[in-house]
């Protein structure tokens, strides 16, 4: 069985919502959901929580994760994810064979949506893998002072149900890749990327109140039932 380490990169600080990966979420906060979750996996084999503040480091702790403390110049608003994973690798001492990344702001994900990811490397079939909801929206770009239609033609609009869509969406709820790959290509996604399908309204990114606000009603409609449909 392949060595499977999970991250969670959880900074303290945030723009849109203080704490934010600390916010209050079921019966838990963000940080704790995304735990909670990934130690349900069949495959994970090791989690890590990479952090910068003490707070987000105390709750890991508590709810049964590894922490590896970041330096400064990788917890800004700024800083890219990819740079900070490889940084992660290097520290381990038993290198795995594949990486997962995790992000606290997918509160409605679930262990299957994170297993199913996992196993598409795992087949062999695919070097990269992550989480997509398929999209229908009629895409607009603005030129200019104009808006020109970018995946569909207006004197040519189908009704919806006839419309020959194949567009996704990345929801930044799991990815999953080959460790060695990432480390020679710079970047988590990368060779032959296989996608694991999740809904739309378990796709939430939270980045501001009304994402968690969101989020949290879905959540309080479905109860423990919105984290195992998968359709």
């Amino acid at each position: 069985m392949s060595d499977i380490t999970a991250i969670i990169p959880a900074r303290g600080g945030s723009k849109g919502i203080k704490k934010k990966n600390l916010s209050p979420f079921g019966g838990g906060s963000l940080l704790s959901e995304a735990i909670e979750e990934a130690r349900k996996s069949r495959f994970i084999s090791r989690l890590i929580v990479n952090t910068d503040d003490d707070d987000i480091q105390k709750e890991a702790e508590r709810v049964g994760a590894d922490v590896i403390r970041r330096p400064e110049d990788m917890g800004s608003d700024i800083a890219e994810v990819d740079p900070l994973l490889k940084w992660t690798y290097n520290q381990l001492d038993v290198k795995p064979n594949i990486m997962v990344l995790l992000y606290c702001t997918a509160p409605l994900r679930t262990f299957e949506d994170i297993d199913s990811t996992i196993e598409l490397v795992q087949s062999g079939s695919y070097d990269s893998a992550l989480t997509l909801v398929e999209d229908h929206s009629y895409l607009w770009k603005k030129v200019g002072d104009i808006f020109v239609p970018q995946n569909y033609i207006p004197k040519n609009r189908a009704a919806r149900q006839t419309e020959s869509w194949n567009q996704f969406v990345e929801n930044k709820a799991v990815y999953a890749f080959k460790a060695e790959g990432f480390i020679e290509n710079d970047c988590r996604l990368y060779g032959r990327v296989g996608a694991a399908m999740m809904p739309a309204f378990r796709s939430i990114d939270v980045d501001d109140i009304e994402d968690l606000n969101l989020a949290r009603m879905i959540r309080q409609c479905y109860g423990e039932s919105a984290e195992n449909k998968s359709t």
